[in-house]
């Protein structure tokens, strides 16, 4: 069942009864569609959780009184716990949250949906294209791959004014993000190190690992989900956003 969207006027939501209300946030429906992007049933391409926010919000802000307000939010807090933990099962890690107010144990569901589910592919891709620059000389030793190579593909690249070493990795792309999800082996502070770039949702990941709320290493599944494969639609247009954001770079 798709989740519609339903606009809350908020001169309306005063007077509308908690039902009502519970209603247009439509909590289950939302919670199975989330449910499925988490085991990858459904696209995660939609963000449901962030039309969820909104409207909770604007009851929050527009609602009046005190026992409501906190049915409502008690609503919220079993939504948000049940997806924390759903997430944390995926992917073997355990949360000890130091709050339970229901609108900070949603703003950490938030980060974590954002962060495992949403834009899982975008800080995906990040991560092996950063990897891949910030380590080319060690890549090239390890996968033993000749840098001075006059292949067509090789002779090709170099004409781009590419370095040899920048030519070596681009000519064995494939081998090199495979070797970049399989033999790296980082903590997730150190992945998360990688991907950092003042990106509000990886700074709260690194808050939460650093504060203990998050324990568990995530990092080996979260890569190769999203590029196990090489045949997938997903996987070859990642491979190749690398392979053209390394070409464009001239020597990164």
């Amino acid at each position: 069942m798709a989740y519609i969207d339903d606009d809350l006027n908020p001169l309306d939501i005063a007077d509308e009864s908690v039902e009502s209300l519970l209603d247009a946030l439509s909590l289950d429906v939302v919670k199975r569609n989330i449910e499925q992007q988490i085991d990858g049933t459904i696209s995660p391409n939609r963000n449901f959780l962030s039309v969820v926010i909104a409207k909770f919000n604007a009851i929050i802000e527009n609602k009046v009184d005190p026992e409501e307000i906190n049915e409502i939010k008690n609503e919220m807090l079993e939504f948000s716990s049940h997806l924390v933990a759903k997430i944390c099962d995926r992917y073997r890690i355990g949360i000890d949250p130091i709050t339970d107010d229901s609108m900070e144990y949603l703003d950490i569901l938030n980060n974590l949906y954002k962060f495992f589910v949403y834009d899982k592919e975008f800080y995906v891709k990040t991560f092996v294209l950063q990897y891949i620059i910030r380590n080319k000389r060690s890549i090239i030793e390890s996968l033993e791959i000749d840098s001075k190579k006059t292949d067509i593909t090789s002779n090709a690249l170099r004409k781009r004014n590419l370095s040899n070493d920048d030519v070596a990795i681009l000519s064995q792309i494939n081998e090199v993000i495979d070797y970049v999800k399989d033999s790296v082996e980082l903590s997730p502070l150190e992945f998360l190190d990688v991907i950092d770039d003042g990106d509000y949702v990886v700074n709260e990941l690194i808050d939460y690992y650093t504060d203990n709320i998050l324990c568990g290493d995530f990092t080996h599944q979260y890569v190769s989900e999203v590029i196990d494969e090489r045949s997938s639609e997903s996987a070859l247009q990642i491979r190749n956003d690398i392979r053209i954001e390394l070409s464009t770079q001239g020597g990164y």
